[in-house]
C-alpha cells in the first residue's frame, strides 16, 4: 500500500512539471520500435518477444535470447536505448528539483509567519511568546 502511495506521488510531482509527456513519448517509442523490429528483425517474430528485447535493451540487461541483426533493428535499438537512459536519468532531476522548490517555499512560508508574528510582539499572548521563544531556541540548537 505504501509503494503505491509512493508512485502517485512521485506522478503527481512528474504531472506537476510537466514531465509527463517525457514518460509517454518514451512509451510510445518502446511500442512503436517493438513493433519496427517484429517487422525487421528475421529472428523476433512476434510482438511480445520485440517488445521483450525492446525492455532488455532499455535498461541495458541484455539477456541474449534475443538480438538485432539488421541494420534497420540496431539503428532502433540504439535510439530507444539513449532516449530512455535520457528520459530516466531526467526523472531523478526533476523530482529532486521540484522537492527543493517545495522545501524553500515552505521555509519562506514559516519565516514570514515567524516575521508577522515578531511585528505584533506585543500584542501577543503569553502562550504565542513561550511559541516563539520555544522556536527560537530550535532553530538555534
Amino acid at each position: 500500500m505504501r509503494k503505491i502511495k509512493r508512485v502517485r506521488f512521485l506522478w503527481t510531482i512528474i504531472k506537476r512539471t510537466h514531465a509527463e509527456r517525457l514518460v509517454y513519448s518514451l512509451l510510445v517509442s518502446v511500442f512503436v520500435s517493438a513493433l519496427i523490429l517484429c517487422l525487421v528483425e528475421p529472428d523476433i517474430n512476434r510482438y511480445g518477444d520485440a517488445l521483450w528485447y525492446t525492455c532488455v535493451s532499455i535498461f541495458t540487461i541484455g539477456f541474449g535470447d534475443f538480438a538485432a541483426v539488421t541494420v534497420i533493428g540496431r539503428i532502433v535499438t540504439i535510439v530507444v536505448t539513449l532516449q530512455a537512459l535520457l528520459v530516466l536519468a531526467i526523472i531523478p532531476g526533476i523530482v529532486t528539483s521540484y522537492y527543493i522548490d517545495v522545501v524553500k517555499e515552505n521555509r519562506k512560508e514559516s519565516v514570514t509567519l515567524f516575521m508577522d508574528k515578531l511585528e505584533r510582539l506585543p500584542d501577543l499572548s503569553r502562550e504565542e511568546l513561550e511559541e516563539i521563544s520555544e522556536r527560537v531556541r530550535q532553530m538555534t540548537k
